[in-house]
């Protein structure tokens, strides 16, 4: 007859709390995934024209608290009427900003939030008057006169915008140009414009930067001049 010894017995019982121990830190290990980054978002409702700076009687472009997500990301203006550089700022933790200085009543402006992780989709507004709220910018064939990509490019290799007429009647469009004058960047060169598409066709504009060197962001124009005058920004980025 085999007799276990005390010892035996009294150390045995020790492993189930050590396994316990084990099996509750990885099941925890597994049910806490980190928490993705906020996406950038803009709300159109809390933007609006004011005059806390006056700068050569430009207005400021001002948003209210909860406006802009998240906190600390950086919003940027491009004037879509002059040449001038945009202005930047960072939003506040209440969600609120301050661009100071952006454009005249009746300018175009594009505004767009960039964090590290993401960026707002591009939203265009017409600066109204001292304490209005910002209009969304019109683009009367938008309904049929379709870009791809919309609203931004990212430049890698070979990057094309495609515009396909589902309008009733033929579109003219204009030259592409950028917003000011860039030597090193090609737009539709192999295209005899102005451009001309019957309804149901499709044009491909191939995009061409000699040098990035010192390029780090900018926009230009599609502009359709028949049926009628509707003019589409795009912005261009370079790929991180």
């Amino acid at each position: 007859m085999t007799h276990r010894s005390p010892t035996s017995r009294a150390r045995r019982p020790a492993a189930w709390p050590v396994l316990w121990l084990c099996t509750f830190v990885t099941v925890g290990c597994a049910i806490s995934p980190k928490p993705e980054p906020p996406e950038a978002s803009l709300n159109l409702g809390g933007v609006k024209a004011d005059t806390l700076v006056a700068v050569f009687g430009d207005l400021d472009i001002v948003g209210e608290p909860g406006t802009a997500q998240p906190p600390g990301a950086l919003i940027r203006a491009y004037p879509l009427d002059t040449s001038d550089p945009p202005i930047e700022a960072t939003v506040k933790p209440d969600g609120s900003f301050e661009l100071l200085g952006v454009a005249s009543k009746g300018e175009e402006v594009r505004l767009q939030l960039v964090t590290e992780d993401s960026r707002s989709e591009p939203l265009d507004v017409v600066v109204g008057e001292r304490g209005s709220p910002c209009v969304a910018a019109l683009r009367p064939l938008t309904s049929c006169l379709e870009l791809d990509p919309v609203k931004e490019i990212e430049l890698g290799s070979r990057p094309t915008l495609t515009v396909r007429n589902g309008c009733a009647s033929a579109v003219t469009l204009a030259a592409p140009r950028p917003r000011r004058e860039l030597t090193e960047l090609g737009l539709g060169t192999n295209i005899a414009w102005p451009a001309t598409l019957q309804s149901g066709e499709t044009l491909t504009i191939n995009i061409q930067l000699t040098s990035t060197a010192s390029f780090d962001e900018e926009l230009f124009f599609v502009e359709a001049t028949a049926p009628e005058r509707d003019r589409r920004p795009i912005t261009l980025r370079p790929a991180p």
